[in-house]
């Protein structure tokens, strides 16, 4: 009879975050048994057999109320003596207006984690100015690929769907568009290179309608920009890599 799997708790539990999906499946190769983190906060046998808690994004906190309650969350672990780890994705919350709360759930998840992930070497100075006393915790685990994610097999592009000759030198951004992401200083170099074999593609699902204008106020009207306003599917997404220079 094999010796039985330690049971981890993962946050949140996102099917179509592949890098969730990826690192879940990780754990899972390294003998670990994973399940949900709500899943096991509501079966006290799980919760209690459960030795390690996995949080991504725990520090998103919209009102005080979801503040209050992931910090009762969290001195709940402390008192049951999970350990708990750490992955730090961003700096600040996508949405600034609460970030106050985040700050300071960033702090307390960095005090409590027995170890902190970060993805670039960055975190380090994240940490850093959060709760330095916690740095030593902080382990570098570069962001992955979505390799194996892919059919690679898909040998089409799309040039002739945007007009693109083989002169064109395509730059891609694929993907959501969000406020943060920084599409706006892709839209300023290309506008400030004026260099007519340059092609900038920006394909993804907007924030809203009003992002979508301000993104086509930043391209001011240059035809070597190209929108594409739409959720790509993920079999669209190699034929869009293989469209693009880089």
């Amino acid at each position: 009879m094999g010796m039985k799997k330690i049971l981890t708790a993962y946050y949140p539990w996102l099917n179509e975050n592949l890098y969730i999906v990826n690192v879940r499946n990780a754990i899972l190769n390294s003998g670990y048994e994973v399940k949900s983190f709500y899943s096991i906060f509501k079966n006290l046998i799980k919760f209690l057999q459960c030795k390690i808690v996995n949080f991504n994004w725990f520090e998103n906190a919209l009102t005080w109320r979801s503040y209050c309650k992931k910090i009762i969350v969290l001195r709940l672990l402390k008192i049951f003596r999970k350990k708990v780890i750490y992955t730090i994705h961003n700096k600040q919350p996508h949405d600034l207006k609460h970030n106050k709360y985040a700050v300071k759930l960033m702090k307390k998840l960095c005090l409590q984690a027995v170890a902190i992930v970060g993805l670039c070497p960055d975190t380090l100075e994240v940490v850093q100015q959060i709760a330095p006393q916690t740095c030593s915790k902080v382990n570098i685990i570069p962001h992955p690929n979505y390799i194996q994610n892919y059919l690679l097999t898909n040998s089409k592009n799309l040039r002739a769907r945007y007009n693109f000759t083989s002169e064109n030198l395509v730059l891609l951004y694929v993907g959501l568009l969000r406020p943060y992401k920084n599409i706006e200083l892709l839209i300023k170099i290309v506008n400030e290179l004026k260099n007519e074999k340059i092609r900038l593609l920006i394909a993804g699902e907007p924030f809203n309608g009003e992002y979508c204008d301000e993104l086509l106020r930043c391209a001011q009207g240059n035809p070597n920009i190209v929108f594409d306003f739409r959720y790509v599917p993920d079999d669209e997404i190699v034929s869009y890599y293989n469209t693009a220079d880089l």
